[in-house]
């Protein structure tokens, strides 16, 4: 039984009318009709919401939403738990006042209720985030920000005018990491929270089964986004959808940029990364994710003024115990030196109540408030933030403490569609031709571009200038250029130049860079509001699109990989002259060739100087011929699962079947007679990308640049864009459609983490590969380190 262990005036609350199900706030909300306001009425509590949700969703994104980890064993604990714990009530006890106010954190709240960090708010809600914060701000009280969340750090506190958090994993780029809390810092963010429960990401077999870990624009999701119409034209009327705080720029296939997200979490994380993390922050900081009363004494030992009770809603382990149930053993152990906050399963103001009642100085939610946001209301902000009603309704009813604030029926967001009539259909049916279109249009959102447009390309003129080159299907008028050290430190509150291509930038407007040895990102955003990032390559190339100097990426140890040591390339065959007369002066000894065969015969190289030797080392993986899969596709052989299979099977291939080439490579690259060199073949993003990846692994280059530098490679080849764009209409009305292609044409990070993969399987890391797979001594080691980087 929960037992009145309150004191008067210990809450927080908005101070206004709010449910958990929904928010009605002093200030005039948009009209929404008479229709919405009858659809409104419908839903009184979050479970309304969250059917309404589930009808108005497209299946992926609501169990994106709705998922837990493996059999969901703890999501069901969580709501469960609350379930089991009873009022024990009082009798003739004055319930006319009630003060709800409460601080967190230093902060004045009006209401025990805070909004959790939830990753990618955009899918559900138009606004995500930035309703989310505008919502709490009326209803005074805080939002947290997820550093996976669908809006940027410095857009979120511009648009929002209340007390915000900044939620952060412990990445393996400490640099990277110390950049999103300074950017965190100067936008004015109140407080720090560090989530300590997803060393790694948890099994989902929901999202498994569906493919729906985030869900990813493909054939699948586009049809499921035909049957929900108002959810997919609010979202394609929207900026392109992606991690902007983490992959700025890059937008479009959700799961492969919440995968390569997830592998720069670093699982290595200690007590003594929390300290590093509470002294670089110095200031108000949350451990989100203890579930055990030691665990809890240790973070506040180490600095935390808060402990979050989490299980993360049982996203990540399943078969944990339910966030309630371990909420008064830790506030035990913890007493007055921290605060303690919870969440998990929350879905009443009355789970609030006994919440507080063991013990919680206020409470998290996160789907709770998702489920009320797959349809905007514009100008209104009003996202299920609150509780307030049904916390003064229990409290007035249990008599835990004096309540005092009225109580009155919240408005909702979502209304219940309602059956169209015959006079509709025609009208419905327009509407359903244009999402059809805006389905296979809205790749122009994504980094792989099937369309014949190249990648915008930097290159490096001299010590005081760069020029920016971008082709006209990019981008009509002119385009704003940014730059940082990295993609996800690109600064894009400072312009650096507005124009159209070509656009040359000089040392006045570039950002300083320490002796030039690092390497800089630019993020180019076009008028409407499309981003394409990409990185210096170095070369003033008229040609190939993927002709990049390996320089400039900075080693865990803090060196710098060489510029003019090692460059990698494709299709040489585009090379024109003023091209090849620029590479002859650059003093190049050696190509090693990767190319098949037959790609060899079909379109013969360019030779880039007499006096440079070329090294043929063919490997011949059947998944990457591109005669094989013309053929395939002709005869209607080709599905989108055999090629994604037959290129994961390539990429798997490479470590052992081809560790004669790689050995060979690394031993020229150890001669320093042999440099430059320049690792070349056809596309440049499947044995180039792997070569290049496993040169800089070998160095000490952090995984998740590398995989960085291979998402930012060439990604398709104009000869397989004439299939897409010209055969493949006609083969489509009976054989491969166009979505079948893009595994081969993308540079997909699941196709390196294959070969990865099997090196860590078969050698367990990639120097002992280098050592045992490919016969790198340590002083050969020692060699390629010289000849690569400096410090």
């Amino acid at each position: 039984m929960l037992r009145g262990g309150l004191k008067r005036g210990a809450w927080g609350g908005y101070g206004r009318s709010v449910s958990i199900a929904g928010v009605s706030t002093s200030q005039p909300a948009a009209r929404s009709g008479r229709l919405t306001r009858r659809r409104l009425a419908r839903c009184h509590n979050v479970a309304d919401l969250r059917a309404l949700a589930r009808r108005r969703l497209p299946r992926a994104v609501f169990n994106y939403l709705e998922g837990g980890a493996e059999d969901e064993a703890t999501v069901l604990r969580n709501r469960s738990a609350f379930d089991r714990h009873a009022f024990s009530p009082r009798v003739l006890v004055d319930v006319g006042k009630l003060d709800l106010a409460t601080t967190v954190l230093g902060q004045r709240i009006e209401l025990p209720l805070i909004l959790a960090p939830c990753g990618l708010a955009r899918l559900i809600h138009a606004d995500g985030e930035v309703a989310a914060a505008q919502a709490a701000h009326r209803a005074g009280t805080v939002a947290v920000l997820s550093t996976m969340g669908s809006t940027t750090i410095e857009d979120l506190a511009a648009r929002s005018d209340g007390p915000l958090w900044y939620q952060i994993y412990v990445w393996r780029d400490r640099g990277l990491l110390r950049g999103f809390l300074e950017r965190a810092r100067e936008s004015g963010y109140k407080a720090l929270c560090l989530t300590v429960d997803s060393p790694v990401v948890g099994r989902r077999d929901r999202d498994l089964r569906g493919r729906t870990d985030p869900p990813g624009v493909n054939l699948r999701t586009a049809l499921d986004g035909l049957r929900h119409p108002r959810w997919l034209l609010d979202l394609l009327r929207g900026p392109g959808l992606g991690l902007p705080n983490v992959l700025p720029g890059i937008t479009g296939d959700l799961a492969r940029m919440g995968s390569l997200a997830s592998r720069s979490f670093d699982p290595a994380v200690t007590w003594s990364d929390l300290e590093w993390m509470i002294e670089q922050w110095n200031g108000p900081f949350a451990v989100k994710g203890v579930l055990r009363a030691d665990d809890a004494v240790r973070a506040v030992q180490c600095g935390a003024q808060a402990v979050i009770v989490s299980n993360h809603g049982g996203r990540q382990l399943d078969h944990a115990p339910a966030t309630l149930d371990v909420l008064p053993e830790i506030v035990d152990a913890v007493g007055d030196r921290a605060e303690v906050l919870v969440d998990g399963g929350l879905r009443r103001g009355t789970d609030v109540v006994k919440a507080l009642a063991l013990g919680a100085r206020a409470c998290l939610i996160g789907r709770a408030y998702l489920y009320g946001g797959d349809r905007p209301h514009r100008g209104a902000g009003r996202l299920p933030v609150g509780g307030e009603a049904g916390q003064l309704l229990a409290a007035r009813c249990s008599g835990v403490t004096p309540p005092g604030a009225r109580v009155t029926r919240a408005q909702r967001s979502y209304p219940k569609l309602r059956a169209m009539n015959p006079r509709r259909l025609r009208g419905l049916a327009v509407l359903l031709l244009a999402a059809l279109t805006a389905c296979f249009t809205v790749d122009d959102r994504i980094t792989v571009q099937p369309d014949g447009s190249r990648r915008p390309v930097v290159d490096r003129l001299g010590p005081e200038k760069v020029r920016l080159r971008w082709p006209e299907p990019m981008a009509q008028g002119p385009v704003t250029v940014y730059a940082g050290l990295s993609t996800g430190t690109i600064d894009y509150s400072r312009p650096l130049a507005t124009g159209t291509s070509p656009l040359i930038l000089t040392t006045e407007v570039l950002p300083e860079i320490e002796d030039e040895k690092a390497r800089l990102y630019y993020g180019l955003v076009t008028l409407d509001d499309r981003i394409f990032v990409t990185a210096e390559r170095r070369l003033p190339l008229e040609g190939p699109d993927n002709f990049r100097d390996l320089g400039g990426y900075r080693t865990q140890d803090g060196r710098f990989t060489r510029w003019g040591q090692v460059y990698r390339s494709n299709d040489h065959a585009s090379l024109t002259g003023n091209d090849i007369r620029y590479l002859s002066q650059l003093g190049i000894q050696l190509v090693c060739d990767f190319r098949s065969r037959e790609e060899r015969t079909d379109v013969p190289d360019r030779s880039i100087g007499s006096h440079v030797e070329n090294l043929s080392v063919p490997v011949d993986p059947e998944g990457v011929q591109p005669k094989l899969i013309q053929k395939r596709i002709r005869t209607g052989a080709l599905t989108r699962g055999s090629l994604e299979t037959m290129m994961l099977n390539a990429y798997r291939s490479f470590p052992t079947h081809y560790a004669e080439q790689w050995t060979l490579l690394f031993k020229r690259l150890t001669d320093g007679r042999s440099l430059p060199s320049v690792v070349h073949c056809t596309a440049g993003k499947d044995r180039t990308g792997f070569a290049a990846a496993l040169l800089l692994l070998a160095v000490g280059v952090s995984e998740e640049t590398v995989f960085e530098d291979y998402l930012l490679t060439n990604q398709y080849r104009e000869r397989h864009t004439r299939i897409v764009s010209r055969l493949i209409p006609i083969y489509s009305l009976w054989r491969t459609q166009p979505e079948d292609l893009l595994p081969l044409l993308e540079a997909r990070p699941e196709y390196l983490q294959a070969s990865l993969d099997v090196i860590q399987e078969e050698w367990g890391s990639v120097q002992a590969y280098l050592r045992k797979g490919l016969g790198v001594t340590h002083a050969m080691h020692t060699a390629l380190r010289r000849n690569l980087t400096r410090p």
